[in-house]
């Protein structure tokens, strides 16, 4: 098990960063040193549902890959397809002018073939981010709208009784929310046609949802 340095705690195996101080975990403390177990009824109900999403969510993310929005996506693809394709069609330019004679800054045949193939990279991978961006930007409207539908379902159905008939007591605190994570992620696939696969889409939405709930 990993162990705060500074707050002498103990954290689920997975968990890199206390979520007392940030500090960065080791495998073991120096001799010597007793482990403290974090006190949860001293803490209040916000503090104790902030702790508890922190480490529930350093556990996932320590499992899974970290969810990119289409919309985010589209925007990262957009800017490389315009950088890339820039540079390399101002790259095949000044290659061609030194080709030309008109430049003279690499008069070596090496040095320009190699510029040449550098900036034909450029552009090819500019041509590629554009066209990948153009397949994610027709799919952002889809995303958004299967969003609200799965947001307006989580405001309606999860409700305190139901997240307490979903808690399990004899769990620690954030092993409780990452159990009750998991079943409303299980509820959500029953409920909406999408792929199985979507495991990280629905712990960014279930993520939103407790920041915006606690």
């Amino acid at each position: 098990m990993p162990y705060c340095p500074k707050c002498r705690i103990e954290f689920l195996e997975g968990i890199e960063t206390c979520s007392e101080c940030g500090s960065s975990l080791v495998a073991e403390l120096p001799e010597g040193e007793e482990v403290l177990v974090p006190d949860w009824d001293a803490m209040d109900e916000k503090e104790r549902s902030l702790n508890a999403h922190n480490e529930a969510a350093q556990l996932r993310n320590a499992a899974s890959t970290v969810y990119v929005k289409k919309s985010d996506k589209f925007e990262d693809l957009h800017s490389t397809a315009v950088c890339f394709t820039v540079l390399g069609i101002a790259g095949l330019v000044f290659c061609v002018l030194n080709l030309a004679g008109i430049v003279k800054i690499y008069r070596n045949p090496v040095q320009l073939t190699a510029m040449v193939i550098i900036f034909g990279i450029f552009l090819a991978i500019g041509i590629s981010s554009y066209f990948r961006s153009k397949k994610v930007k027709e799919q952002i409207s889809e995303e958004e709208s299967l969003t609200g539908e799965i947001n307006a379902w989580m405001e309606e159905t999860l409700t305190k009784e139901l997240l307490d008939k979903i808690s399990d007591p004899s769990l620690s605190a954030e092993a409780n929310f990452l159990q009750q994570s998991e079943r409303i992620k299980e509820m959500i696939y029953e409920e909406f046609d999408i792929g199985k696969d979507s495991d990280s889409y629905l712990d960014m939405l279930i993520d939103e949802y407790f920041n915006t709930h606690s």
